[in-house]
């Protein structure tokens, strides 16, 4: 399946011939801290939800022109719209793999499952 660009909040898309709810978040970073009813509406009760994750909180202030979302952002749109899995991607290049890892680690006990997606990555849906 091709991962749409539901930066618009306005679709809802499933995954193969399986019930499961699958949405892709992507250049959401003019949003800071509220999450939008739209994005709320567009995740809720997702199986996955795949979230940009380039920045953090702290960044925004700096780096928030370049139109990329924070991973608390992130973590909280899954939790509001009730979503199972948050997958974080597009991450930051100069990251490294121990510090996408350190901040997957910060939100271990978040209600919602989350992980960084990599490359060649499968995740099961039910």
């Amino acid at each position: 399946m091709r991962a749409p660009d539901c930066s618009s909040c306005r679709s809802r898309y499933a995954a193969g011939r399986s019930a499961a709810r699958f949405c892709s978040a992507t250049y959401t970073g003019t949003i800071r801290t509220a999450c939008p009813s739209s994005a709320i509406t567009l995740s809720k009760d997702a199986d996955l939800l795949v979230h940009d994750s380039q920045h953090t909180a702290a960044e925004l202030p700096r780096l928030g022109f370049l139109g990329h979302s924070a991973v608390e952002y992130a973590v909280a749109l899954a939790q509001r719209a009730n979503a199972r899995q948050l997958a974080l991607f597009h991450h930051d290049p100069w990251r490294t793999d121990a510090e996408i890892d350190d901040l997957v680690a910060q939100h271990a006990a978040a209600p919602v499952r989350v992980f960084a997606a990599r490359d060649g990555m499968v995740v099961d849906l039910p």
